[in-house]
């Protein structure tokens, strides 16, 4: 009923992005649905900012499983805990000074720079080893 649903100013910051996802995911569902594309992409920008570690990886679990409907999920982050989720990882850094910026990759099947070596590679190296 109305009288159980609260306010979305009562939600915290973290709890207001998430219904903001659910949101967007929801809408990309629809346009999906009558568009008839199939699988397609999504993009997920800043979810995780204002998430504690439990809720940003059940949300980061989540996301993996989203595959299976959208094909790929890409995140945008700026917290570099994210990219210790992910399998590959596209960083871009802008150099003030020669007014440049620069795109580097690592993928599972790649070696990756330092700045995409993630913990879930490094630990399935160290089982390998």
């Amino acid at each position: 009923t109305g009288a159980d649903l609260a306010p979305i100013s009562r939600a915290s910051g973290g709890e207001e992005d998430l219904l903001n996802l659910c949101l967007r995911l929801a809408i990309s569902e629809l346009i999906i649905e009558s568009t008839g594309v199939g699988r397609t992409f999504v993009f997920i920008d800043e979810i995780f900012a204002y998430q504690d570690a439990d809720r940003a990886d059940r949300i980061g679990a989540a996301l993996e499983r989203l595959t299976a409907r959208f094909g790929q999920v890409i995140v945008i982050s700026h917290l570099p805990s994210t990219q210790d989720r992910y399998g590959a990882t596209i960083e871009v850094r802008y150099d003030p000074a020669a007014g440049v910026s620069t795109v580097r990759h690592g993928t599972p099947t790649t070696t990756p720079t330092p700045l995409t070596t993630t913990r879930r590679r490094r630990r399935e190296e160290q089982a390998a080893a």
